[in-house]
């Protein structure tokens, strides 16, 4: 009885067999191993429970070293523990974290790995141990606090820890973090937040937080007599500042056309400047590479937004003199460009004569002032400032900013 079926009779496992249409069909029948021969399969949870972990073993946690004040790492330690830790968690370690039920549970010691460090899991009371920003102000305070070289190596991380557990960085933070650096090395931790966005949050969309950067870099380098590393530093992270501008989240992130920081020529006009600045002063005014014709013609193409605005004459000469000092700058560079060329002496003109009629009515209002029209010592101030600091163009002053 060879090739006989199970439970069929002779004929009936000879017609099966004998027939074409059903040959392939009932030896695929016959091979098929019965239910009871097949592996016991894993649950669908632990499978996921299992791939979520295995998944948290490559995560890295933020970590932070030590400060230069025990208030700024006890700051660090509590966010890193009440905040940044519970984003990197899996729902059941969360609940058991957050949850009264899971505080006895917490008693014995339950660990967790991370690709950088083994981590102890605490119960959280989100009433009192968590750090509360929206009240007590503890991310500005942390900012407040960056000081030296080691403090600034803590900025990224706590971005990044920032970013991770839904905490947005506003833009009035991103100032304040530009307010507190003082050196070149602070910049490159800026600017390196920047380039890692996604992680970190910090975006260079916003006009005022990359025309507050660009002050602070230029007032550095003023710092330092402009000397020659002072030159090399700014061009080289102006110019990596630049290119920020037009890549990743940071042009999609713009809420609008008119606060396009790409769009305002005060600040294309920087890296005009410093790019002349740097020809004058390294290459005897020669355009290598043709740096400073490539940024004239940036500037170019947003000269139609010159002079826009409609605020406070103070307020636009503060802006029109950035432009009138790197268009006399570069006058001195050879670039042999004809459309710059072509450009350069009208736009300079329209510069200067918009430049001295702001200062005329800027010395109206201080006069004003003076005779006792207006009281105010806030405009008095504002005026006397601006007058002193739009003057002279051609002077030893190379500020850029106010």
């Amino acid at each position: 009885m060879a090739n006989r079926c199970l439970g069929c009779s002779p004929t009936l496992h000879s017609s099966i067999s004998s027939t074409p249409q059903l040959s392939s069909f009932a030896k695929r029948l016959l091979s098929t191993p019965s239910k009871s021969t097949k592996p016991p399969r894993r649950s669908t949870s632990r499978r996921q429970r299992i791939s979520t972990e295995r998944r948290q073993r490559q995560v890295t946690l933020p970590t932070f070293g030590d400060s230069s004040s025990e208030n700024l790492n006890q700051l660090l330690n509590s966010f890193r523990s009440t905040v940044f830790l519970p984003a990197y968690l899996t729902r059941k370690q969360g609940k058991l974290v957050y949850s009264q039920k899971g505080a006895s549970q917490l008693q014995d010691d339950v660990l967790v790995k991370f690709k950088n460090a083994v981590v102890k899991l605490n119960h959280i009371d989100r009433t009192k141990d968590e750090p509360r920003p929206s009240t007590a102000g503890c991310i500005r305070k942390v900012f407040k606090l960056l000081k030296t070289p080691e403090d600034w190596e803590n900025l990224l991380p706590f971005l990044e820890g920032l970013a991770a557990s839904g905490r947005t960085i506003l833009s009035d933070e991103q100032l304040l973090i530009i307010r507190e650096a003082n050196q070149i090395q602070h910049i490159e931790k800026i600017l390196a937040a920047a380039e890692r966005s996604r992680k970190t949050g910090f975006l260079l969309s916003d006009e005022q937080v990359v025309r507050r950067l660009l002050w602070k870099l230029w007032e550095i380098s003023e710092n330092q007599s402009w000397k020659g590393e002072a030159i090399k530093n700014a061009f080289r992270l102006m110019n990596r500042m630049f290119n920020l501008l037009n890549l990743g989240e940071h042009p999609r992130n713009i809420q609008s056309a008119h606060l396009d920081p790409r769009r305002q020529p005060d600040i294309v006009s920087a890296l005009l400047h410093i790019s002349a600045m740097n020809s004058v002063t390294f290459h005897n005014g020669e355009d290598r590479n043709e740096l400073v014709a490539r940024a004239a013609r940036d500037l170019i193409s947003v000269w139609k937004h010159l002079d826009a605005s409609k605020k406070t004459a103070s307020y636009r000469l503060k802006k029109l003199v950035p432009i009138q000092k790197a268009l006399h700058l570069t006058a001195q560079v050879s670039h042999g460009d004809a459309i710059v060329g072509e450009w350069l002496a009208p736009a300079t003109n329209q510069v200067d004569v918009l430049v001295k009629n702001y200062q005329s009515k800027v010395q109206k209002d201080l006069d004003m002032v003076a005779g006792g029209l207006s009281t105010g010592a806030s405009t008095l101030g504002e005026a006397t400032a601006t007058l002193e600091e739009t003057e002279p163009v051609n002077g030893s002053k190379k500020r850029w900013w106010f």
